[in-house]
């Protein structure tokens, strides 16, 4: 395999999608919207690598879990994964696993580091997690909580 022409091939790909998502934008009217993914946009400019850098808790798996028929999990990169399991599959099941449940959501948040379980994971929550991160960090000191231009597009994914 020739890795210069595997590149060339990849961006005639990903120029195929810039130009198929354009042609979509202009269908848009006022009743039918066209919205560009976290992924999709990544992928097509091709700063994929900043996502990977998270901040030691990921705070979307407080918001955010995935129920598989293997389990709880905190994200759906680490589905099936038995560190970043929080409880069987019948998490939600009563209010005594609920409560079980919430209590190893708590738990996960302080023994889950993201900053390197996730280092090599290109995050679509990278962006929350980070603007979560800061947050917290200027708690007390008067910052307020201000709409980001990231997400001017109105994403609805998060």
């Amino acid at each position: 395999m020739d890795p210069t022409r595997a590149r060339g091939d990849f961006e005639a790909v990903v120029r195929r999608v810039q130009n198929e998502v354009n042609r979509a934008k202009e269908l848009a009217t006022d009743s039918f919207q066209v919205y560009e993914s976290i992924n999709l946009k990544v992928l097509i400019q091709g700063n994929w690598k900043e996502y990977t850098r998270q901040p030691r808790t990921c705070h979307m798996q407080a918001l955010r879990q995935v129920l598989t028929p293997f389990g709880l999990f905190n994200c759906p990169a680490h589905r099936g994964v038995e560190k970043a399991k929080i409880a069987d599959k019948d998490a939600f099941a009563d209010e005594a696993t609920l409560i079980n449940t919430t209590d190893r959501l708590a738990s996960i948040l302080d023994r889950f580091d993201a900053s390197r379980e996730c280092a090599h994971v290109t995050c679509l929550y990278n962006t929350v997690n980070w603007w979560i991160e800061r947050m917290i960090e200027d708690q007390g000191e008067g910052a307020e909580v201000e709409p980001s231009a990231e997400y001017d597009d109105d994403d609805t994914f998060l």
